[in-house]
């Protein structure tokens, strides 16, 4: 490649034709990649588990239809669980910037759309990190963002499950880059823009994922620290932690509410440690590292994390190490990214280890953690390091010294595997381990041949990269039309559709997690609510409640296990569930019972008044009186706290809602006696009640009422007598307090951007 640089880049030394070519052979890749998508906008990527069609598509449809009916961004997700926080749901992407960009379109394009520009923001930055970052060639930079593309776990959570989630990480090679331009001169624009990588980290990662990729970073920060001069130590320092600082500003409007969430969450209250290690790699998993067989991303029977234990090394970062340790420009760089690559393999361990263990026992929060094996997708964002620094030693090299490493390396490697793998091992990924162990040799031998070049040896290279990687990772991926993923034509055919649909609260009997009867994107399209659900925010009180229906001890899923409605519970009453599933012999069918709608007499309205109340300050007291039928739910609310009293000559009464939105509900009712008005909606601190009282045809000043948690789940008001226009808002003091926070990051950032010519001269 070219040596010119292009005119109207500046600075010139940064960018020249070369880097051009290999930022649009990466582009290449991504788009051939990902062609179906391309040339199939009305399909959307799929798998049989996948998060993206359980729950990110109704959030996505959510945001989407509240912005465009309500004009404001949905804080409370109504459609499952009776309703929970949906911005203290982490990874809900409402405060995410780029999906800002594609929110309003249809929900597949902008799934689609997401997709493609993470994996072009993921490769440049890959690209750029280890270009400008670490300093290496074009063509080593190319070979490792390659290796970032198609080797990183990211891409595989995305293929096999649907982790949108997962999206992000393409952030952090320009976080890694930032951190090296601070360390070479600190400035403030440099802090501002690490700052501004690290707030989207935190707008839009899993917990889970954001946790280790701060360790990562804070790792990266103190090792450029350490081989940072003496007396710019401090100094950096200093700006290391005013980025983290400014972070936490940032990202403050996500990172509130998501903390409120998690402590009333099931996770919380029920959480234990087989639990949490759940997924923990063994030591065959390890050795599968190499090339993962179809069946080893499966799972084997009875092992829902298989998938999660799945990496792929592949051979040539084992065939480039030893150049890397052998060049001393490099041996430090080499060093720090095995380390990391070690405690990430040693985390993934789990139960296995006592690192586990210990931050489990230890470190606050991080029980709410599982499937320890996730950790294997730093290996993702460090082994690209590897090979793109051992392609540039070995580039250098001739003879022997290039040939005699790489040829000891890949037999060793292909012995271990050999001697280690089992047959349906040898058979599935022997061959392409074979082929790509050719490739690899014959690339160092061409190199040899045609003379020492820093350029030609990593570019010989890549066919094998891309017949390791490719070979394992395109089979992963389907897509599928949207409308057939989505089929309301399934509840059309059992007579369903029109009774479920709009604002029918609705449940799945004995529900799957991954194919459940009522998707909740049809849900939220469509206008119903789900007494089940699948979402990691579903709080204790809420298990608790659904554990008296199934039977069962309270679990720490994402989801209610079990749980089979019947006619006859007075619990799924108070939930106001009227339509219900119950089973029914179908003569001369072999499969077994069938499905029938039922509809429940004794179901509770939505939102209705009631004459009294009855203070039980005992949570489980109270739900054992109303699991056992031992209240009149028509008659008497009971509630926690201290209220006032009624007369009790209030009559039951149904309240239709007047206006009924995420953030926003409105009723109106008249009484004639104090009472109480109960909601079948889940109790949140946030929620606020006013109330228009109306007399002589003149509505009076809205006064605030207090919101009880009622029946302990729901919400209740109290009511005086009179005529009353009552108006609920879910504002949540976090909310506030993350917005005017995040607010104040975005004014101290811009500040620190106004120092970036500064940063562009470093």
């Amino acid at each position: 490649m070219g040596k010119r640089h292009v005119p109207w880049l500046r600075p010139a030394h940064l960018l020249t034709l070369s880097d051009l070519r290999a930022l649009a052979i990466l582009c290449l890749a991504v788009c051939l990649f990902f062609w179906r998508l391309l040339l199939h906008p009305s399909h959307v990527l799929f798998s049989g588990f996948s998060d993206l069609l359980l729950m990110n598509c109704a959030w996505q449809e959510l945001i989407r239809k509240t912005l465009l009916e309500q004009g404001e961004m949905p804080f409370w997700y109504p459609h499952i669980f009776c309703g929970i926080s949906f911005i203290g749901i982490p990874g809900c992407w409402a405060f995410y910037p780029l999906n800002w960009l594609f929110v309003l379109l249809p929900v597949n394009l902008s799934a689609s759309a997401l997709i493609l520009t993470h994996s072009l923001i993921g490769a440049a930055g890959s690209y750029c990190h280890l270009r400008w970052g670490l300093r290496v060639s074009p063509h080593a930079a190319l070979l490792g963002a390659l290796a970032f593309l198609f080797s990183g776990k990211w891409i595989m959570h995305l293929l096999v499950a649907g982790h949108l989630g997962f999206l992000p990480l393409a952030w952090m090679p320009w976080t890694l880059l930032a951190v090296d331009a601070l360390a070479r001169k600190p400035s403030g624009a440099a802090t501002g823009v690490l700052a501004g990588c690290l707030g989207i980290l935190g707008v839009s990662l899993y917990p889970q994922l954001a946790f280790y990729s701060a360790l990562l970073v804070a790792a990266y920060g103190g090792w450029r620290l350490s081989s940072a001069p003496p007396a710019f130590r401090g100094i950096l320092l200093g700006c290391l932690v005013a980025a983290a600082g400014l972070a936490g500003l940032l990202c403050a409007v996500q990172l509130l509410p998501a903390i409120e969430s998690a402590k009333d969450s099931a996770r919380a209250a029920l959480i234990h440690f087989s639990f949490a290690s759940a997924g923990s790699l063994r030591i065959e998993d390890v050795v599968a590292f190499l090339r993962p067989t179809g069946e080893a991303v499966a799972g084997p029977a009875g092992d829902v994390f298989g998938w999660e234990k799945a990496f792929h090394l592949g051979l040539l970062p084992l065939l480039l190490l030893p150049y890397a340790l052998a060049r001393r420009e490099w041996r430090r760089e080499t060093i720090f990214f095995l380390v990391v690559s070690a405690l990430a393999v040693l985390h993934a361990l789990g139960d296995s280890t006592p690192l586990f263990s210990f931050l489990y026992h230890h470190v606050p929060g991080f029980g709410y953690h599982r499937v320890a094996s996730r950790t294997l997708f730093v290996l993702g964002l460090v082994i690209p390091c590897l090979i793109a620094l051992g392609a540039e030693a070995a580039a250098a090299c001739r003879g022997r010294s290039l040939l005699l490493p790489a040829g000891a390396a890949a037999a060793l490697a292909i012995a271990l595997s050999f001697g280690w793998g089992d047959a349906a091992w040898l058979s599935e990924a022997g061959p392409w381990l074979l082929t790509a162990a050719a490739l690899d040799l014959a690339a160092f031998g061409l190199a040899d041949r045609w003379g020492p070049t820093a350029t030609r040896l990593p570019g010989f290279l890549v066919p094998g990269l891309l017949l390791e990687t490719l070979s394992f990772l395109y089979p992963l991926q389907q897509t599928r039309d949207f409308s057939s993923v989505y089929d309301l034509g399934r509840l059309q055919e059992l007579g369903m559709a029109s009774r479920f649909f709009p604002e029918e609260r609705v449940t799945d009997y004995d529900r799957e997690v991954f194919h459940p009867l009522l998707p909740e994107y049809l849900l939220v399209r469509h206008g119903g609510y789900d007494v089940n659900g699948f979402n990691p925010m579903v709080s204790a009180r809420y298990v608790g409640f659904l554990s008296r229906v199934t039977g069962e001890a309270p679990r720490p899923e994402v989801w209610i296990p079990h749980l089979k409605p019947a006619v006859g519970s007075p619990l799924l009453d108070l939930l106001g569930l009227r339509l219900r599933f119950a089973e029914v012999l179908r003569p001369g069918v072999e499969e077994g019972p069938g499905l029938a709608l039922v509809e429940s007499p004794s179901a509770l309205p939505r939102a209705f008044v009631v004459p009294s109340r009855e203070v039980v300050r005992d949570a489980d007291r109270l739900l054992d009186r109303l699991a056992s039928g031992g209240a009149d739910p028509r008659r008497t609310v009971l509630l926690e706290a201290d209220s006032p009293e009624t007369p009790g000559s209030a009559t039951f009464t149904p309240i239709p809602f007047g206006h009924y939105s995420p953030n926003h509900l409105e009723l109106a009712a008249k009484l004639e006696s104090p009472g109480y008005l109960v909601l079948s909606e889940a109790w949140h601190p946030g929620w606020r009640c006013r109330d228009r009282a109306v007399g002589d045809g003149h509505a009076a000043p809205a006064r605030e009422l207090e919101v009880y948690r009622a029946n302990y789940l729901f919400r209740a008001v109290y009511l005086s007598e009179g005529s009353h226009h009552l108006e609920f808002r879910f504002e949540p003091r976090s909310i506030r307090s993350g917005l005017a926070l995040s607010l104040l990051g975005l004014l101290l950032l811009v500040f620190l951007f106004s120092c970036l010519k500064s940063f562009a001269r470093s």
